[in-house]
């Protein structure tokens, strides 16, 4: 596949960074509104500090618990930095967490196509995560891939309603899961509706079990059965978990009666680029000006968004990044064909794309606003933002809370009208404040929530497992 040559020269400094990647927004000049409206969404995290979380009264917590295990809901450790992965990596490198394991399920289909990836992609980056996810299926116990961090997949059949592959499933995941138990005190973090999540509580007998709700899952399944099973799986755990954080009010106000800790509204984060790439560069002469886009191109995208920015600026380069579910692999495929404009650059590991949008002039968020998206709280807007270049979103969260500094369309004409504006701005100002924003949502401070939270929590706790407690 074509990959686009970059604007940044081999030598440039900002080339040679190798932090995450970020974004970006266009405010009024002057209007400092902004600045704080995540900050004060996220109750103005502090960050964390060296082996202490910070509590209310600003006073210093030590946090207990020593072990964390992260159960996410799929197998795609390495690609994306989703939420889950944020947070193993930050907690790993807090001082006060001796360890951070990362859990997994994978099926042997899903195993199957890793193995097969690691052999026939051309992209190295993306062979070396295939690997892993065999290597981490494979192995009998937890293969630590930095000091104190861990992964895992834990290998089942495949899913199925039928009674015994079901009950065969289960026994597998038991015999992996056991093995984790340890002797530290340990806090399961899950995310449901991540299967087997009530088996591996079983199995690891945690002292304390936290959940953290990303986006309306159920709110997304399109098949009535299938949405009820989701539903269904959100609302089992939650009345099990000693505290609920979620990445959005939608999910607050949906799942707060589930939970009898009440749920925390924690928003997602960055991990701010230092030294901050994307800052102005030079344009050959004739060069046409280039919008990004990365994530997953999926059903949430707006479809005739995409093609009416196409239509109305063929002299912009329009850049797509990011896998492609089967339900829309015919539409990206015509949209190649149908304009010139558009290119595709297929899916990337998370942190190759700094690179590219750093050779972006614009980003966008093309997310359709309606019920699957209104549980969402975006990283990639507080990724766009950590660049400090324009953004024009659909009016998701957190643009609809940025609007200072995010160009928020109500629709494709607005959407359109605004892209020019953001293609236009020339404000250094803006560009800091951006970042600013993007520095005080960064994932430590969100993490030090977390700890700030168990450090309570364990304080008035026993030495007795919760699971125990509870039975």
């Amino acid at each position: 596949m074509e990959l686009l040559k970059p604007r940044l020269g081999a030598n440039d400094p900002e080339r040679r960074n190798s932090a995450e990647p970020c974004a970006e927004a266009t405010p009024e000049p002057g209007n400092k509104g902004a600045e704080s409206a995540l900050a004060k969404a996220s109750d103005s995290a502090h960050p964390c500090g060296a082996g202490s979380a910070v509590s209310g009264s600003n006073a210093p917590v030590q946090a207990p618990s020593r072990r964390f295990v992260v159960y996410w809901r799929q197998a795609d450790w390495g690609f994306f930095h989703r939420r889950n992965e944020a947070f193993t990596r930050t907690l790993a490198a807090q001082g006060s967490v001796d360890e951070v394991v990362h859990l997994e399920t994978i099926s042997l289909k899903g195993l199957a196509a890793s193995a097969v990836r690691t052999l026939v992609l051309r992209n190295p980056r993306l062979r070396s995560v295939y690997r892993l996810h065999v290597r981490k299926t494979l192995a009998r116990r937890p293969i630590r891939i930095d000091e104190r961090l861990l992964v895992k997949s834990l290998l089942i059949v495949a899913l199925s309603d039928r009674v015994w592959l079901k009950r065969l499933n289960r026994w597998l995941f038991d015999r992996q899961a056991r093995r984790l138990r340890a002797s530290k005190r340990t806090v399961l973090l899950a995310y449901p509706p991540a299967i087997y999540l009530r088996e591996l509580r079983v199995a690891l007998q945690p002292h304390l079990t936290l959940a953290d709700l990303v986006d309306d899952v159920p709110a997304q399944e399109r098949d009535p059965q299938r949405r009820a099973a989701l539903e269904k799986a959100f609302v089992e755990i939650l009345p099990l978990c000693a505290a609920v954080f979620a990445t959005s009010e939608e999910l607050v106000q949906r799942y707060g009666a589930h939970a009898p800790s009440g749920i925390e509204f924690l928003p997602n984060g960055v991990k701010p680029l230092e030294p901050p790439i994307g800052g102005e560069h030079g344009r050959t002469p004739g060069q046409r000006p280039r919008v990004g886009y990365t994530g997953t191109l999926n059903r949430t995208l707006d479809r005739s968004l995409i093609e009416y920015l196409l239509k109305h600026n063929p002299d912009v380069e329009f850049i797509l990044i990011g896998p492609v579910e089967a339900a829309v692999g015919a539409f990206v495929q015509r949209l190649k064909a149908r304009y010139p404009n558009c290119r595709y650059l297929g899916r990337k590991r998370h942190d190759e794309l700094q690179w590219h949008l750093a050779d972006c002039d614009v980003l966008v968020n093309l997310k359709r606003a309606d019920a699957g998206t209104r549980g969402n709280d975006s990283i990639k807007l507080y990724e766009y933002l950590a660049t400090g270049k324009p953004v024009v979103s659909t009016p998701i969260a957190p643009a609809d809370r940025l609007r200072d500094v995010v160009y928020v369309a109500e629709d494709k004409v607005q959407f359109h009208r605004l892209l020019q504006l953001a293609l236009a701005e020339k404000a250094p100002e803006k560009r800091r404040q951006r970042r600013r924003i993007a520095a005080d949502n960064c994932w430590d401070r969100r993490v030090a929530r977390i700890l700030e939270r168990v450090g309570r929590l364990h304080g008035s706790d026993s030495n007795q497992p919760q699971e125990v407690k509870g039975a």
